[in-house]
């Protein structure tokens, strides 16, 4: 597959390939309304700043377009959570939200985005449901670093603090992406010793990690299994 990709890759470098694609997945979800909970729109308020001022997601400039997973045909929400959770981004930047796939066409998301000459070297933010986001980073020829297995989609029910980074071109020898923790709400995982201050401050603290191992405590959590679930 990795092959492959690289063939790809090669070919549509020629004409443009985004300098970084920064993958979150939507906020925290209410199991009644389907939609945002108090503290998921906390955290799509949060997001706003701190993908706009944090300096370590910032390298290739701020976002230059902002893409969501649009609602499937059996959803329970005419507005998907996905585009919630940007909302606040895209009211603060005065940009608009694409969101040209559902969750399961994450082949054509990569596509549109690694062969577009309008986003050549350009910071691009994606917001999509955790049960293909792993599909989703294979798909833009990267693995998350990290398998929890506990979990058959392989990404935590209840873990919404991660922003997941890939870089391009692709750099030499590189499998896994790079995973970087939130650090906005309380309980989001947090490189710093406890006891730490609230709220926190903003722009957070730099939290990555790149490899099964400095990876591992994104699945050392115990999900409730109530209403997290994505369809």
């Amino acid at each position: 597959m990795r092959k492959l990709f690289a063939l790809l890759c090669c070919s549509a470098s020629l004409f443009s390939l985004p300098a970084q694609v920064l993958i979150v997945r939507h906020a925290e979800k209410d199991p009644v309304t389907r939609g945002l909970t108090a503290q998921g729109e906390e955290r799509a308020a949060a997001l706003a700043y701190y993908l706009t001022q944090t300096n370590y997601l910032l390298g290739f400039g701020p976002p230059a377009a902002l893409f969501a997973s649009r609602a499937v045909p059996i959803s329970d929400r005419i507005v998907p959570r996905t585009i919630e959770t940007l909302m606040p981004l895209s009211q603060l930047m005065g940009m608009p939200i694409h969101s040209p796939y559902n969750g399961y066409q994450v082949n054509e998301m990569a596509n549109l985005i690694l062969n577009n000459p309008k986003y050549n070297g350009k910071n691009i933010v994606i917001c999509w449901n955790h049960s293909s986001i792993h599909d989703l980073v294979n798909a833009f020829g990267y693995q998350l670093p990290f398998d929890c297995t506990f979990n058959q989609h392989k990404y935590p029910d209840c873990r919404f603090d991660l922003v997941i980074s890939l870089i391009y071109p692709i750099p030499p020898g590189t499998t896994f992406a790079t995973v970087y923790f939130q650090q906005l709400l309380f309980g989001d995982i947090s490189c710093e010793v406890p006891p730490l201050p609230y709220p926190p401050a903003l722009p957070p603290t730099t939290c990555p990690c790149n490899d099964p191992v400095s990876c591992a405590q994104i699945c050392d959590i115990v999900c409730p299994n109530v209403g997290q679930g994505d369809e």
